[in-house]
């Protein structure tokens, strides 16, 4: 966040309007804000946070601390910064509760603090904040730190510098945290973290995986020196000794693979000749097999030839039950088709003798012709009777248009009635406003006096309890003056004494010799610096009381017997002449309304009375166009008085049934004629079975057949 201009009034130290240029200032480069205390340096930056947070740094947190006791009670106190953030900048105006002096009659009336936030877009502004808790939100938002957080790290006022050293190390770790973005480093630290745990964990799998091939390999040193001692090795050596002994075995390694790889070659050999002899082996066997079950076979040779019959005979009668299957299926397809056509032609029947109408020849051109001849004429009808409720309609229509217009003719003669009364009523109002409007510019000047000189008596009354103040504080202060000068003075021989050395002359008597020096005892040394700063601050005081002495005998001389008596007359001038104002500036503005409003209603009556007329054309031209629907729904519904339309019902009803018959009637006579010469083929197919077959029925082969 970075301060641009900073204006407030009537705040903290500061009774009038001030405006700070941090950006003027800024383009010098490093600038300090210095000046004696009480000068009210800390009140430049307690307005800065009071504009962004709303309260008043260092605890001094109640609202209406922020107004200034020194500043006019008319005046209201308000704080307004501009400040940048991401090259965005913004403007918030803050007003602390502060009581105002009512605007009639005596007495104060309390304001409640409000707050704005607007973004500064070229010469226009965006509205961001409208209330003190969304704009507190929106400034905490931008800033990046709550009110705490910046007076700790941005401002560091007096004696709050050493708090945020002895700060604990969390406390000062998140707000650095948030100040220069240290989360970014966090999620750092954190994923190196875990990479050192991901890379600890696959160090110790490869510690246990070398540890196990370890293992492995003294197991195997140890099976070697078991072999080893096989052949007559002496002692049992170290797992450094199996190393070594592995080395020198490996001679000996090589020797005995040869004679391995020999062997395993004859072993080769030797196992494809034990392979040959297994398969004719093998043969054997099995020829002793096949001898067991060809005599198990002999011995069953009438139960075998029996069976053969049988399963022959079977063979032959697989194509005739095959056949009579297929030809039962035909048949009872034939038979469905057959049904489902017939209840087409019963459906024909029922419709067209609902309607009272003869039933066309049962095939599928004549019913699909029939059908299409009523729903033409359905059509027709239908045509005909939309066309007069279409008529109707309009006629309705145009029926309640004279109405509505009848109405709307009532009405505009009420409204051009009250339109000229209300134009005689604001054009009376306009006379007597403008008279009261003239006296605007003497009650104006009489209400500037009056003010004038109540401000001048309450500056006065204030000078006076400052004065009273200021010379009780002259008077303290001499007095501390005057202590500080006898210790001074009290103490001048302990210090002098202080300054000799033995050997060295004591610059007021000359002797070299010290032997009884003065000392402080119980009283505390005082150097003229401390002598010529109360002799300062007494010299200020004192010409403060002179330049308030000053301020009040001006005030006393200008208000001359006013300076004296009581002020409540002077109020009492103050608000009459302020009434006096405000009820001419309210005729004077309420004149140029009322003004505005003569005009508006003059044009209201010259609207309303055009508007009558328009509207009594309209009514004309409406009861022509009524007459005319009404003469033509006269004539369509004499086209439709022979229409009976609970009979049209019935044939829209038995139309629409016929339709779906018409549609599907085709293809049910195909699907009749394709399945009653399957039927044929596949009785003709059965003929030709049982024929070639030998049997002499249907009922001989399924006799026969086996599963």
């Amino acid at each position: 966040m970075r301060p641009l201009s900073l204006t407030f009034q009537a705040f903290g130290s500061y009774p009038g309007l001030h405006t700070v240029d941090f950006e003027a200032l800024g383009k010098r480069g490093l600038f300090l804000v210095t000046g004696p205390t009480g000068t009210g340096k800390t009140t430049v930056f307690d307005a800065m946070v009071f504009a962004l947070y709303g309260g008043l740094p260092g605890g001094r947190s109640k609202d209406g601390e922020a107004r200034s006791h020194h500043a006019d009670p008319h005046i209201e106190t308000f704080v307004e910064l501009d400040f940048e953030v991401g090259g965005a900048c913004y403007r918030v105006r803050r007003t602390p509760t502060q009581d105002r002096p009512k605007k009639r009659g005596g007495g104060f009336t309390s304001e409640t603090g409000s707050a704005t936030l607007v973004k500064l877009v070229g010469t226009t502004t965006e509205a961001v904040a409208t209330s003190t808790k969304t704009a507190n939100e929106a400034c905490e938002r931008l800033v990046g730190l709550d009110s705490a957080q910046f007076q700790r790290v941005v401002l560091l006022p007096q004696g709050k510098f050493t708090d945020f050293l002895l700060a604990t190390n969390e406390s000062r770790k998140e707000l650095l945290s948030e100040l220069f973005g240290g989360d970014l480093y966090d999620r750092a630290t954190k994923w190196l973290q875990s990479e050192n745990k991901r890379l600890d964990a696959l160090v110790r799998n490869s510690d246990v995986e070398v540890k196990h091939h370890r293992d492995n390999a003294i197991s195997a040193l140890q099976r070697a020196l078991e072999l080893w001692q096989v052949l007559e090795l002496a002692d049992e050596p170290s797992d450094h000794d199996l190393l070594a002994s592995l080395e020198a075995l490996g001679l000996e390694r090589d020797l005995s693979q040869a004679n391995v790889d020999a062997a395993r070659e004859r072993a080769e050999e030797a196992g494809a000749r034990a392979t040959a002899a297994e398969n004719e082996a093998t043969v054997f066997d099995q020829a002793q097999g096949h001898r067991r079950v060809l005599a198990d076979c002999e011995g069953s040779r009438d139960v075998i030839e029996q069976s053969r019959t049988m399963v022959d005979a079977s063979v032959l009668a697989r194509p005739v039950v095959d056949a009579q299957d297929k030809a039962g299926g035909a048949l009872a397809a034939l038979a469905e088709a057959a049904s489902a056509l017939s209840g087409l032609e019963s459906q024909i029947a029922e419709s067209f003798g609902a309607m009272g109408r003869p039933v066309p020849a049962f095939d599928a051109t004549s019913v699909s012709r029939e059908v299409a001849e009523l729903a033409g004429s359905i059509v027709d009808d239908d045509r005909l009777l939309k066309a007069v409720a279409d008529q109707d309609v309009v006629a309705a229509a145009a029926s309640a248009t004279v109405t509505a217009l009848v109405g709307k003719i009532e009405g505009a003669d009420r409204d051009l009635a009250a339109a000229r009364a209300a134009a005689g009523a604001v054009s009376a109002e306009v006379e007597g406003l403008r008279a009261l409007a003239g006296t605007e510019a003497a009650a104006g000047a009489a209400f500037g006096a009056a003010t004038t000189r109540l401000a001048q008596r309450t500056e006065l009354d204030t000078a006076r309890a400052e004065l009273r103040v200021a010379r009780a504080t002259e008077a303290t202060a001499k007095a501390a003056y005057e202590d500080t000068l006898a210790a001074f003075v009290a103490t001048q021989a302990p210090r002098l004494a202080a300054t000799l050395c033995e050997g060295d002359p004591c610059p007021v008597c000359g002797s070299a010799v010290h032997p009884a020096k003065a000392e402080f005892g119980a009283q505390r040394a005082v150097d003229h610096h401390e002598v010529d700063a109360a002799r300062a601050e007494w010299s200020r005081h004192a010409n403060e009381a002179s330049r308030l002495d000053e301020k009040a005998k001006g005030l006393s001389a200008a208000l001359g017997a006013d300076a004296e008596g009581p002020i409540e007359p002077l109020q009492a001038a103050v608000d009459a002449a302020r009434e006096s104002v405000e009820q001419a500036g309210a005729a004077a503005a309420r004149l140029r309304q009322v003004e505005a409003d003569l005009v508006a209603a003059n044009d209201r009556v010259d609207t309303a009375d055009l508007a009558h007329r328009h509207l009594t054309e309209s009514l004309a031209g409406a009861k022509a166009t009524d007459e005319s629907a009404a003469a033509e729904a006269t004539r369509l519904r004499g086209h439709i008085a022979h229409l009976d339309l609970a009979e049209l019902e019935v044939r829209r009803t038995q139309v629409a049934v016929l339709q779906g018959v018409a549609d599907s009637l085709e293809s049910a006579f195909l699907d009749h004629t394709g399945k009653r010469q399957s039927a044929s083929d596949a009785q003709a197919a059965l003929e030709a079975a049982l024929s070639a077959s030998g049997f002499g029925s249907v009922a001989d082969a399924e006799a026969v057949l086996l599963p």
